[in-house]
């Protein structure tokens, strides 16, 4: 295997409103935003945190933008449970319990 970081995530589909209202995505399969335009836009933020701990070193920041991230988007869990089985699986060993 090829030495790949990466990061989990988990992003609600829904949420309050100003107004304290449940407010629910709708998707029907689809996101809320393209996936590329996540991979781009989340590579910029994520750069700009790491910028000022890394002492802007400019070759380490290009060489960052010249790698295409990418977004892996998964449909919605249906429940916490399931949210808590899928992160188990990268925390913990469970082919030992």
């Amino acid at each position: 295997m090829s030495l790949h970081p990466h990061l989990h995530g988990i992003v609600p589909w829904s949420g309050l409103t100003k107004k304290g209202n449940l407010r629910i995505a709708k998707s029907k399969g689809k996101y809320l935003f393209p996936l590329k335009a996540m991979s781009k836009v989340f590579r910029a933020k994520y750069v700009k945190v790491l910028k000022p701990r890394i002492n802007p070193n400019k070759e380490l920041i290009n060489a960052l933008f010249q790698k295409e991230w990418v977004v892996f988007a998964k449909r919605q869990f249906g429940h916490p449970k399931e949210v808590l089985e899928y992160l188990g699986r990268y925390t913990h060993d469970l082919s030992r319990t």
